[in-house]
Order: C-alpha cells, then structure tokens, then sequence
C-alpha cells in the first residue's frame, strides 16, 4: 500500500485557484525519495476516471524540486559553454577545444551508468557533482 489514509476535517471554505475550485491534498511521505514518490502518485492518478473537467497537480516540493533540477541543468550547459570559451580563446582555434570537450558526454555516459547500476536517483548533489566532474574531466583532458 503506498499510504495510510487518515481523514481530517478542514476550515469551511471554498478553495480557488484561477477562479476554478480546488481540493488541496497533502501527504507526508516516509521511505521513499520525492521522485519515486511523485512517479507513484502520477501512476494511481493515471488510472483513475474523471470527469474530462477534473484535472491534477503535484506541487509543492515536487516543483520546487523540478526548478531546482531545471536550474542545474541550465548551469551545467553553461559551465560547459564557459569552459569551451575560454579554452578556444587560449588555443586560438575552434577545433582544438571540440576535441577536449569530447571527454565530456563519455564522462556523464559514466555517471549514468554508475547511477543506474547503484539505483541512486537524478538529485541537486548528482547535478552539482556532474558540473564539477565536466570541469575535472576537461581539465584532465589539456
């Protein structure tokens, strides 16, 4: 069983958002990663019949998390770019600097092979660390 359901009354209101009703649901999840979590959720919400009118959202720290991982990606082409910059300044040439950034998707092939292999989930540390390895890797790679 994912949860153990407890029903609680709430303030009498009607709850709004962009001028339609809304239900806020909450759940304390524990012994899962928000991932999983979330993927679990989606999968229950997935098979349920609703009216066409009906729709779901997952907030809360699962967006907050989904940010969080939009802004590392974003980061990491950037530190990828700044990198190759700055090495085609210093070789004077656009080729040289394409072969050392050659090292890089076959250093991220590794990471994720390693963390399918372990089970570890994509994270805001693994995001952080594959922007540090691209460094290392290019770096080795001069």
């Amino acid at each position: 069983s994912i949860a153990d359901i407890q029903v609680h009354e709430g303030p009498s209101e009607i709850r709004r958002i962009d001028q339609q009703r809304a239900v806020l649901i909450s759940a304390n999840v524990s012994g899962l990663d928000l991932g999983t979590a979330t993927s679990f959720i989606q999968q229950a919400l997935e098979g349920t019949d609703v009216p066409s009118d009906v729709s779901f959202v997952i907030g809360g720290q699962n967006k907050e998390m989904e940010t969080s991982l939009d802004s590392l990606r974003f980061a990491l082409a950037l530190a990828i770019f700044l990198v190759y910059i700055v090495m085609a300044s210093q070789f004077e040439s656009f080729i040289h600097p394409l072969v050392i950034m050659f090292t890089i998707p076959l250093a991220l092939i590794g990471v994720i092979v390693v963390l399918f292999a372990t089970g570890v989930p994509l994270s805001v540390v693994v995001f952080l660390g594959m922007i540090m390895l691209a460094g290392i890797v290019v770096n080795n790679a001069i």
